[in-house]
């Protein structure tokens, strides 16, 4: 330290310095090894000191390059991370520093991952994408926002060349501005020390630049240029928005160019930026609209990613944040968006929504200032507009006669400005120009001094470069698509020629629907669809509703009527009957719905709702069809199509059915040929196809080879139902190798096929390394014991399978002790269906010890089998061990009473199991006790909530089922089932049906049923039909109806209806229908309506109805409705409701509800339901039911 300034502690200081430096350039391949030699041969430190020098400054600027690019040199590593935070602050106010940047949606901060382009992003117009896909984005990976530019994998490379694509107004330049404002603050792109944003629309300003120029232009508002330099693997250059360069890109016709300081055009300079000429080690980033992003070819695209649009709940959100204080018109304009799926659709792009919202909460405020509520809401694009633009020019929902002067003028200039606007709009989107500058304003007349105004603030954006000049674009694409069409609209009707040509001159044109059919023509014409949406727009200015809304201020009064029937037929002109209904088509029907003439699209989506599709085979309807699989809710969730298509048909729909999320196709005959079509539509890029049924159909192995080539590349598809076809093992192998290589199909049916042992063979051999298919149906395939085994080995390493339908196949005994084994391994399978396969005690032995270790199988199906009391007695003793089995299907088997009473022994001590079908076996009524009681045990205690218990199909619970005298007794187990003297009783099973008197009895066995004096008698079979007195006798077979004295008499044959005094006598006949004092009339005509004392009386017209004591009186105008003791009183107004003693009482409100003693008394609040002796009580909630001495009836349930 003493010494340090010594001359000889200076030069030797100077020696190490230099000497580290030389190590680390000589790294860096600046100087070769020769050169360090002759260097440090000279002598002397100080003479070693001049010659490094001498040998520095040869190399000129080659070594500042490198000694920034130095991570170890101190000069280099001082003087970057100083400059870093000034290039952030810079950044910083470029982008602005708005909070909400720094905390962006979710949408915007997860990418999906997209492998390419397709042909509908290609070709279609970004209305159309949307439309297409019904606003539902493909299923694809997500990255996050920080490892957007990070390798996917460990062995993989970061990206050079990224691409992000987004409909326009989807949110492409808010995300990079985000990216930007992230990194600037050190939370995203870590592993950049510079971000270079820059966009085309300050490109567009230049003719030629040179690379370093571009750098420079950058650097002139945000830091030094020389910084790029630095390590040009951290530096990303973000390029927004190549749409809107107003060149396109031509790789195949532009030169290479690698000299950094060469000036050329400003296209081939990004070409070559990108094609890596220039700048090969800076990471590139593109955004732009799906259709410009064609331009790049794929293979210099290193990653492409997608911003998807807003989802139901991020509009609900959007909407919210655009009237946070005003609930009542949110809700408003949200109905509004969800109840029309146009609108919804195309709310799924943010720039949209928020337009939408403006224009919605616009109408509404106008119809609550002008109280109109009569006031239509929009339901096309247009209309919806129209209320834009009469928001944007102000004062035009104001009463006529009430508008000022100064309003008039504004009003004027308004519609002036809106011409210029449109003309310079119009011919933007011919030329596919989306960008103006200040010099394309001034030549078509656009006044610079206006475009501050209101007006211009709504369609106008306003953007300044960093070449200082101005830059402005409409807010979103479609209002330069409304306002080119309001400028044809008006010009159309002077012009004399076509106004598409730049020149002027062309062929004459004259009238309106000459230059309409013009614009209809060019927009069929155009591949990339960019007229289709001004066509709609221009068709919907010619709506009755739209005319009204912009009459005298963009339209001219009434003048829509003597164009719109004919411009209808111009439109309907252009359905061609093509092969395939293409997108140019289904837009003439969006013209049409603008036009509001939409009785084609009506009448097929009303064939498609009656099931009458199948006649409309026309190129129109055809196209319809094809609208509506886009627009309609009768094709949301899914499009059935079953018995009404033709191949041809289909084939015209097949670009259509790409985006269908699911199709069903069954029973349509189509064969082999039709499958080849398909297989071209779920091979495609675009498929969105998730579901699709071809069942019942006449498919073979080709069209099965067909399905399995798509399978191969298909990545949407989760669910192919191939049932009742004509498969076989060459079409299940092909299937079969397709699931080798698929890893998105979860649910593949094949039931009712003929894929034999051999086809199941493949198919089980694919379930070993296939990992996603969960449901597999193999019934009724001719499957035997080898497949049974093949399969069972396959279950041994399969991880993913749950359910296994493998029924009406005969693997026998064999083959369920080979699926037995497989289920002590397997832990997986949750569903096992094995009905109807030829499998005995011994079979079934085995199966149930593999129960015993099982731990995943929840429902097992042993239907129809041959299954005994050995069998069963295997059951029980599984059940008694297995605590995940949930359902057990044994109907149709010979389980007797022994292996009855051995399952009972199981249930009482099984707690899982809730569904246990024993229907169709020899249980005897031993076997049905043993059964019941078990049942009743295992139900527990009624109090106890906690326990488990078997449901049965009706929800009874007989344990819970105690019946007293008087009660109305219903039970569907027999053993449980002992009825008392006055009950109403109700049995499935009829040997246990034994009716006392005084009971109503309804047995469905007529040999069982032998009815007693006093019994409600209800028989299905006439000649056992013989009704004694005191019985209610229904019969259906007049001629065997012979009622007596007492007896309740129902008939539909008038002639035979001779009723007899205390009958119920009923008569559809008025002339045959005399009542008589004690029988219970029912006429339908009121002037013969005389009712009696002791008559139970119905009557419709109220002026009619004087009831008498003894009366069951029923009456719909309660000022006419006095009940009386003794009378059935029903009352629909509370107010009026007094029941008196003997009166049956019912009343919807229960704060009037008192019943009194005699009365039947019926309340749906349970709080309020406190029922007295001898009232008949009727309560849904056990727990608040309290019945007193009398007749009680409640219904117990338990989950």
């Amino acid at each position: 330290g003493d010494n340090i300034g010594s001359p000889g502690s200076v030069l030797a200081l100077y020696s190490q310095l230099l000497a580290a430096n030389t190590d680390s350039t000589r790294k860096q391949e600046v100087w070769t090894d020769r050169e360090t030699c002759l260097a440090y041969s000279v002598g002397s430190p100080a003479e070693q000191v001049k010659a490094l020098v001498d040998l520095l400054a040869g190399k000129g600027s080659q070594l500042l390059q490198v000694r920034d690019k130095m991570p170890d040199s101190p000069l280099g590593s001082q003087s970057n991370e100083s400059r870093i935070p000034k290039h952030s602050e810079a950044l910083l106010s470029r982008v602005g520093n708005d909070p909400e940047l720094g905390s962006p949606s979710h949408r915007l901060a997860s990418l999906m991952l997209v492998e390419g382009l397709t042909d509908l992003q290609l070709k279609e117009h970004d209305f159309t994408q949307v439309e297409a896909t019904r606003g539902v984005w493909h299923p694809a990976r997500v990255i996050t926002l920080d490892r957007l530019f990070l390798p996917l994998s460990r062995v993989s490379i970061p990206p050079r060349v990224s691409l992000t694509i987004g409909v326009a107004g989807v949110g492409k330049t808010t995300l990079v501005r985000h990216f930007v404002h992230c990194w600037a603050r050190g939370q995203v792109g870590k592993g950049f020390s510079r971000v270079l944003p820059l966009t085309f629309r300050d490109l567009n300003t230049y003719e030629k630049l040179s690379a370093d120029r571009l750098i420079q232009s950058i650097f002139s508002s945000i830091g030094e240029a020389s910084l790029v330099a630095t390590a040009p693997d951290r530096v990303l250059l973000v390029l927004d928005g190549l749409d809107e360069c107003k060149t396109p890109l031509e790789f195949s016709n532009t030169m290479a160019c690698s000299d950094p300081k060469k000036e050329i055009q400003v296209d081939h300079l990004i070409t070559n930026i990108i094609r890596g000429n220039l700048f090969p080690e800076i990471s590139v980033w593109i955004t732009s609209r799906p259709s410009a992003a064609g331009q790049i070819p794929g293979g210099l695209v290193d990653r492409m990613t997608e911003i998807r649009g807003l989802t139901e709940e991020e509009i609900k959100v959007c909407l919210e944040q655009m009237f946070p204080e005003e609930q009542n018109l949110l809700g408003q304009v949200l109905s509004q968006v969800q109840a029309n799926r146009a609108l919804y659709l195309m709310c799924t792009v943010p720039a949209f929504c928020r337009l939408t919202g403006l224009a919605l909460g616009h109408l509404y405020r106008t119809r609550l200032a002008v109280q109109d509520i009569e006031l239509p809401l929009p339901q096309t694009l247009c209309e919806l507009y129209s209320w834009y633009f009469r928001m944007a020019l102000g004062g035009e929902g104001q009463d006529k006669e009430k508008v000022s002067p100064r309003i008039k003028q504004v009003t004027q200039g308004a519609r002036k400005m809106v011409g210029t606007l449109g003309r310079l709009a119009f011919h933007g989107l011919v030329k596919k120009k989306y960008v103006f500058y200040e010099q394309d304003m001034k030549a078509f007349g656009v006044d610079l001094a206006l475009l501050q105004n209101t007006l211009c603030s709504c369609l106008l954006q306003r953007e300044e470069t960093l070449a200082s000049s101005v830059a402005y674009c409409f807010i979103h694409l479609s209002l330069q698509e409304f306002v080119a069409a309001t400028y044809y609209y008006s010009a159309s009707k002077r012009a004399i020629f076509d106004l598409f040509t730049e020149s002027g001159m062309s062929w004459p044109r004259l009238g309106f629907l000459a230059h309409f059919r013009c614009a209809a023509q060019r927009a069929t014409q155009a591949k990339d669809g960019r007229l289709d949406v001004f066509l709609r727009f221009l068709s919907g200015l010619l709506s009755p509703r739209v005319n009204t809304l912009l009459a005298g201020s963009l339209l001219s009064q009434g003048e829509h009527q003597s164009y719109r029937d004919q411009v209808a037929e111009v439109l309907q002109g252009f359905l061609h009957p093509d092969a395939a209904v293409c997108a140019r088509a289904i837009n003439v029907l969006y013209c049409l719905s603008e036009l509001r003439h939409t009785e084609l699209a009506c009448s097929v989506e009303e064939a498609m709702r009656s099931g009458t599709l199948a006649g409309m085979t026309s190129p129109s309807h055809r196209t319809a069809l094809a609208y509506l699989l886009q627009m309609s809710d009768i094709c949301s969730p899914e499009a059935d199509f079953s018995l009404c298509l033709s191949q041809h048909v289909l084939q015209s729909l097949l670009p259509q059915l790409l985006y269908c999320q699911s199709l069903r196709l069954d029973n349509n005959q189509f064969q082999d040929p039709v499958m080849e079509l398909l297989g071209s539509v779920l091979s495609g890029k675009d498929c969105r196809i998730r579901k699709i049924s071809l069942a019942e159909n006449q498919i073979g192995n080709k069209g099965a080879k067909a399905l399995a080539r798509s399978l191969l590349v298909n990545r949407s598809l989760i669910t192919l139902d191939l049932r009742s076809n004509s498969i076989g093992p060459p079409g299940a192998k092909a299937l079969a190798d397709a699931l080798k290589i698929n890893r998105t199909l979860t649910s593949l049916s094949l039931q009712s096929n003929v894929i034999k042992d051999d086809g199941v063979m493949c198919v089980a051999e694919a379930l070993v390394s296939n990992q996603t298919i969960s449901m597999l149906q193999l019934q009724k395939n001719l499957i035997g014991l080898i497949g049974a085994q093949q399969m069972a080995d396959a279950l041994k390493q399969n991880r993913s399978l749950k359910a296994l339908m493998f029924s009406s196949n005969t693997i026998g005994d064999r083959g369920a002790i080979a699926l037995a084994e497989a289920l002590k391994v397997n832990q997986i399978l949750e569903n096992l269906d094995l009905q109807s396969n030829s499998i005995s005690d011994m079979g079934v032995t085995v199966l149930m010890r593999a129960l015993c270790s099982n731990q995943t199988l929840s429902s097992l199906n042993l239907q129809e089998n041959a299954i005994g009391d050995e069998g069963a007695s295997s059951v029980a003793g599984a059940l008694k061990v297995n605590t995940t089995l949930i359902a057990l299907y044994l109907r149709g088997n010979d389980v007797g009473a022994a292996g009855a009473k051995a399952l009972a022994n199981a249930l009482k001590l099984n707690s899982s199991l809730r569904r246990l079908n024993l229907q169709e076996n020899s249980l005897g009524m031993d076997g049905a006790i043993f059964v019941a009681s078990a049942l009743s045990e295992n139900h527990g205690s009624p109090h106890d909530p906690t326990q488990k218990n078997i449901r049965q199909d009706n929800d009874s619970v007989p344990a819970l089922h105690t019946h007293m005298a008087g009660t109305i007794s219903l039970c569907s187990v027999p053993a449980l089932h002992t009825h008392t003297d006055v009950t109403i009783s109700l049995c499935s099973v009829p040997a246990l049906h034994t009716p006392m008197a005084g009971t109503m009895s309804l047995c469905s066995v007529p040999a069982l049923h032998t009815h007693m004096a006093g019994t409600i008698s209800l028989c299905s079979v006439p000649a056992l039909h013989t009704p004694m007195a005191g019985t209610i006798s229904l019969c259906s077979v007049p001629a065997l109806h012979t009622h007596t004295v007492g007896t309740i008499s129902l008939c539909s044959v008038p002639a035979l209806h001779t009723h007899m005094d205390v009958t119920i006598s009923l008569c559809s006949v008025p002339a045959l229908h005399t009542p008589m004092a004690g029988t219970i009339s029912l006429c339908s005509v009121p002037a013969l309506h005389t009712p009696m004392a002791g008559t139970i009386s119905l009557c419709s017209v109220p002026a009619l109805h004087t009831h008498t004591v003894g009366t069951i009186s029923l009456c719909s105008v309660p000022a006419l409705h006095t009940p009386m003791a003794g009378t059935i009183s029903l009352c629909s107004v509370p107010a009026l409701h007094t029941p008196m003693a003997g009166t049956i009482s019912l009343c919807s409100v229960p704060a009037l509800h008192t019943p009194m003693a005699g009365t039947i008394s019926l309340c749906s609040v349970p709080a309020l339901h406190t029922p007295m002796a001898g009232t008949i009580s009727l309560c849904s909630v056990p727990a608040l039911h309290t019945h007193t001495a009398g007749t009680s009836l409640c219904r117990l349930q338990a989950h």
